[in-house]
């Protein structure tokens, strides 16, 4: 007769928090379901903060394409988008955004995006942001530019414990409360200690 367990197994995964990830692939995680919760509601938490949110954005590539190629593919989109919002509003606009990478079962990387530009990206038609998407390189392919909702921040949420990653960038608000920072440190170097 077999034992059962108590504890859930922990997932391996990958975790890249708050930066831009060089070409090199973060180093495995060993996560708790305590701290897939934990890093879940607070990336979460930091999401609804720096709301509201304009534009949630899916993009594709055609062919497997490295981590490094696809986020500068992703900078020089997102850089564009900023111009034109700024161009079509006439003045400065508070541009920001928030990343999904998921890697597919087959390999090639889908990327999901929360953006915002200060109320601006009401005012550019989707439909040609997703043409520039495909027009942008050789191995881009599908984009999907949408409205956002409340429920992309969790959907977001759940590729920082699933092999992706979640990045941030622009514009917006740090954690108001240090604590949510040190936490979320805190769960990281836990889970790095038990894959060492």
């Amino acid at each position: 007769m077999k034992k059962s367990r108590s504890k859930p197994r922990p997932r391996r995964t990958n975790c890249n928090l708050w930066a831009w990830a060089d070409d090199q692939a973060p180093r495995p995680i060993v996560w708790s379901e305590d701290d897939i919760a934990k890093l879940e509601h607070y990336w979460a938490k930091f999401i609804s903060v720096n709301g509201p949110w304009e534009w949630f954005v899916t993009l594709t590539f055609k062919d497997d394409v490295s981590l490094g190629y696809a986020l500068k593919t992703v900078r020089v989109y997102l850089a564009r988008i900023h111009q034109a919002a700024q161009t079509r509003s006439g003045h400065k606009v508070s541009f920001g955004w928030v990343m999904a990478v998921e890697p597919t079962t087959s390999g090639r990387l889908h990327l999901h995006l929360l953006v915002k530009a200060s109320g601006a990206l009401v005012t550019l038609p989707r439909f040609r942001w997703e043409c520039r998407w495909k027009n942008a390189g050789g191995n881009c392919g599908i984009a999907k530019v949408l409205p956002a909702k409340r429920a992309a921040a969790p959907y977001l949420c759940k590729y920082v414990t699933k092999n992706g990653q979640l990045n941030a960038g622009g514009d917006l608000h740090r954690w108001k409360d240090t604590s949510q920072s040190t936490i979320i440190q805190e769960v990281v170097r836990n889970a790095q200690g038990r894959a060492e």
